[in-house]
């Protein structure tokens, strides 16, 4: 039997043979010999700023140039950074040391942020001032403020409580003008009738989607003419927990009528509405969701990767960040994402950052180690019975098929009739083809010998090791610490009854 296709990826129930049954910090790679099991990378701490929480970060474009924003906080206040390389320098200072989060739209050439408690203000690089508080009250003194912001027919549109909130045609800093209706700011107190709270709100196919507590609402249209119609009895968890990825918005829900990933579709008449429950196969994993800190579920999409990232809070990994990450061309979720602590996640100029206690900006899906703390990484395939209950056993040694650019090292186990104390383990190193070696003689392995992994070629290694002791069932375990894999085909040995 081989292993070599990993397709329908990570699963929580009905796994199958082309399917992994647990793990983490594994992903599944296209390449010419099938779905392979690699390391996924690690991150990297771009800067630091030290007695500083980093809760948020955003992406400002003007004109062709990307400025990276960055939201901190202390016991005494929040503030807004400026980061540039490595150098970072305060532009706003002085908000609320109450704010959890941050969020904020390009809008005008400049920046609209907002973190909920405090006014909004707009930034413009090169301005003169740069910052400007926004005067957001209503034309009925009402004071909006939200974390829930996006722009949509050329005005930005922000959730305040049950309201919806957007200022005048073009312009930010209107939030109270009542003459003009086709330029007038809006507010609409208690949203299509309900007092239930403005949770998130995004764009799709030219619409806004306003995600509620207990419901998701749809508008279209122009300055006085919005059409408004309720889609969906369930809406995302919080501002953060919902993205667009192309033509598909996912989003997160935790309510009395489901739980889980789902997404919105746009059917041939344009008529947009709530799909099924994509996170079907994995739905265990929300079982230990710390309900808690439903605030800190982020959704967040990787354009690289055709990807949706979703950081899960969980009671079992209390000292960890967990993620699951969605495949949307293949349709299959890797193995959890399992890393240190963070608070805060983004995305600027195309990259995922992530924002620490200790004012780390870690830049992600980079080099070998978690901010060089090494991975642990594990994969299980499913147990297999091999059309048969009966005792069996394997005469010869499995064959490897491996990726030659990796310096591959990891432990490969047989876990007989899924039972783990009946595991036998075998430390598999094979170091890159093509190395030039200085040491005492050719059985050297001791990567401290090898001089540069661009000596390695492109062709992958194959070589044999390890055979499992007798089983009824068998499932087949990769892992490692510090080490990396890139595993193109195992190919067990014939089995026979014993």
């Amino acid at each position: 039997m081989q292993f070599k296709n990993f397709s329908n990826g990570f699963r929580r129930n009905h796994i199958d043979i082309n399917s992994l049954s647990a793990g983490q910090n594994i992903e599944l790679l296209n390449t010419p010999y099938g779905r392979n099991i690699h390391m996924a990378n690690g991150n990297e701490c771009l800067h630091q700023i030290n007695g500083e929480q980093i809760i948020g970060g955003f992406d400002y474009v003007k004109g062709d140039i990307h400025h990276h924003l960055i939201f901190t906080l202390t016991s005494t206040e929040s503030k807004a950074y400026l980061l540039v390389g490595t150098t970072a320098t305060l532009i706003k200072s002085g908000m609320s040391a109450s704010a959890r989060f941050f969020n904020g739209v390009n809008y005008n050439n400049g920046a609209f942020i907002t973190n909920g408690i405090d006014a909004p203000f707009f930034y413009e690089y090169g301005a003169t001032p740069a910052v400007i508080d926004v005067n957001a009250y209503s034309y009925t003194s009402q004071a909006i403020r939200g974390l829930s912001v996006k722009v949509f027919d050329n005005r930005i549109f922000m959730g305040s409580g049950s309201g919806l909130y957007s200022c005048g045609l073009g312009d930010w800093n209107d939030w109270s003008s009542s003459t003009v209706e086709d330029t007038r700011a809006g507010y609409i107190k208690n949203f299509m009738n309900s007092s239930a709270t403005i949770l998130a709100i995004e764009t799709y196919k030219s619409s806004l989607i306003i995600h509620r507590t207990f419901d998701t609402v749809w508008l279209s249209g122009t300055s006085g003419s919005y059409e408004m119609k309720v889609i969906s009895n369930v809406g995302a968890v919080n501002p953060f927990a919902v993205s667009n990825l192309d033509k598909f918005q996912a989003y997160f829900l935790y309510h009395p009528n489901g739980i889980g990933l789902y997404n919105l579709t746009a059917n041939a008449l344009g008529i947009i509405e709530p799909d099924s429950e994509f996170s079907t196969y994995i739905h265990e994993e929300f079982a230990t969701i710390d309900t808690t800190r439903l605030n800190e579920i982020y959704l967040i999409t990787d354009t690289k990767k055709n990807e949706i990232r979703v950081h899960i809070p969980k009671t079992d990994y209390p000292s960890n960040s967990y993620w699951l990450i969605y495949n949307l061309s293949g349709k299959f979720f890797h193995l959890p994402r399992v890393t240190q602590p963070i608070l805060s996640v983004w995305i600027y100029n195309g990259n995922i950052y992530t924002g620490t206690t200790d004012g780390k900006i870690l830049k992600e899906d980079i080099n070998k180690t978690f901010d060089g703390t090494d991975i642990t990484f594990k994969a299980d395939t499913s147990a297999m019975d091999f059309d048969s209950l009966e005792p069996k056993e394997c005469d010869e040694y499995c064959q490897f098929i491996v990726d030659s650019r990796r310096q591959n090292k990891f432990n490969m186990s047989f876990i007989a009739n899924d039972n783990e104390q009946y595991m036998v383990t075998f430390e598999i190193e094979q170091v890159p083809q093509g190395c030039l070696i200085f040491a005492p003689n050719d059985s050297v392995t001791d990567l401290k010998y090898m001089f540069g992994q661009n000596f390695a070629t492109e062709a992958p290694m194959i070589f044999k090791d390890g055979k499992p002791e007798q089983f009824n069932t068998l499932k087949v375990r990769f892992s490692g610490t510090g080490g990396d894999i890139g595993l193109y085909n195992l190919e067990l040995p014939p089995v026979v009854l014993a």
